[in-house]
């Protein structure tokens, strides 16, 4: 074999190795010299040769030239099923139907509810089959689509928007701005995390949003619409407000902010349940119109008679409701989310006119029609009952 055939190899390897490190160059045996192969940069067009005998790289006699290559780009973190994040990043998941959502830092997808259309669901323990762990569902937002919107009575739609504020002008300090902050998160992220469950309560009164728990009923708002601090209202009780700010911090969390479920976010979960709810075009039977049999209702929460196979007497969080006509079916589940009609009505951030903030959904002690899950009601902020509770809710 010529010396000449034996450059054009070793031309030919370079030039290999250029293209699999993504160097935009040529390269080619030196015409007429012996160990020598000429490298040609396509966007400078700056030559330099290689001396195979001495392993210097020179251009125009300016010897211990390096080759410019460019930085290694970083390994993007691999969201896995299972397995908590390490790094919160914008639509780092992606499901089996080309769909995305953002998985926070120190979450992990709950194996088995990885779909995001049926609802995706994270725990703050790794491999939660078997709910242990605080869990949260993801509610896909359309920014255009991300507005408060009338629930349902008896079938028909309610007029209580007219009413409504949120934010409240003459509310908290800082319940504006933060707001505003929920609501530019949730349309960045185009989505936010909803409590699987209603908030319920450990052995010490913490804040847990667990299967099976303790709901935390008997919760006032807060101490006046414009005081979520104080509890001499209140009989010395802890607001709704307060107890879900406060509820990413003490659990760690470092890239979600919690919050009070806000009347806009529950609208999205129950477009999310039922994409109608947008447009105004429903099945008689749809969840957010009417509740029947779809939650811990009067006719099922403590007997058996409605055809129901389980009870839940103790209003307990997450609780399969089951009937016997379709004993695979999850009655009080919808996208993963357990709960939002009946069991607890819930506190959210809305307001009512100027004395009153909204709670919504159904609960134990009425049906599912006259109260189904889009349902708002109004009361004063310092009641509190066996029948109200609250849901938290998260963004990035």
């Amino acid at each position: 074999m010529s010396k000449g055939n034996t450059e054009a190899i070793i031309a030919d390897e370079l030039q290999t190795e250029l293209t699999r490190q993504e160097v935009e160059a040529t390269a080619k045996e030196k015409a007429g010299e012996v160990n020598k192969i000429e490298v040609t940069f396509t966007k400078t067009n700056n030559k330099y040769i290689l001396d195979r005998s001495n392993g210097k790289i020179d251009e125009d006699g300016k010897s211990s030239v390096e080759i410019e290559k460019p930085p290694t780009p970083p390994v993007e973190e691999k969201v896995e099923v299972g397995k908590k994040v390490e790094t919160t990043k914008k639509d780092n998941y992606k499901d089996n139907d080309g769909d995305t959502a953002t998985v926070p830092k120190d979450f992990a997808i709950v194996p088995g509810c990885d779909d995001i259309s049926e609802g995706l669901v994270i725990s703050d323990v790794e491999n939660d089959t078997e709910n242990t762990g605080n869990q949260f569902v993801w509610v896909p937002v359309d920014p255009s689509k991300f507005q408060r919107i009338e629930g349902f009575n008896n079938k028909s739609v309610q007029t209580m928007l007219k009413k409504c504020s949120e934010p409240y002008a003459s509310g908290y300090e800082n319940e504006a701005s933060e707001y505003q902050e929920m609501y530019n998160h949730v349309t960045e992220y185009e989505g936010f995390y909803i409590g699987r469950y209603e908030a319920g309560k450990d052995s010490s009164r913490n804040v847990i949003v667990k299967k099976g728990a303790d709901v935390y009923n008997n919760v006032p708002w807060g101490n006046a619409m414009n005081d979520i601090t104080g509890t001499s209202n209140t009989s010395g009780k802890v607001g709704a407000v307060k107890l879900s700010k406060n509820f990413a911090e003490s659990n760690g969390y470092t890239d979600v902010t919690s919050t009070l479920c806000y009347g806009i976010q529950w609208d999205a979960v129950m477009n999310f349940m039922d994409s109608n709810y947008s447009n105004g075009v429903y099945n008689e039977d749809s969840y957010v119109k009417d509740s029947t049999n779809k939650g811990w209702y009067e006719d099922n929460y403590n007997s058996t008679t409605n055809g129901n196979t389980v009870t839940n007497p103790n209003y307990k969080t997450g609780i399969d409701l089951i009937y016997s006509a379709s004993p695979t079916v999850i009655a009080n589940k919808q996208k993963n989310i357990y709960d939002m009609a009946g069991n607890m009505i819930e506190w959210t951030m809305e307001a009512y006119d100027t004395s009153n903030r909204v709670y919504r959904g159904g609960s134990y002690d009425k049906d599912g029609l006259e109260r189904p899950a889009s349902r708002r009601i109004n009361n004063n902020v310092i009641i509190y009952t066996n029948t109200i509770g609250f849901r938290i809710t998260m963004y990035m």
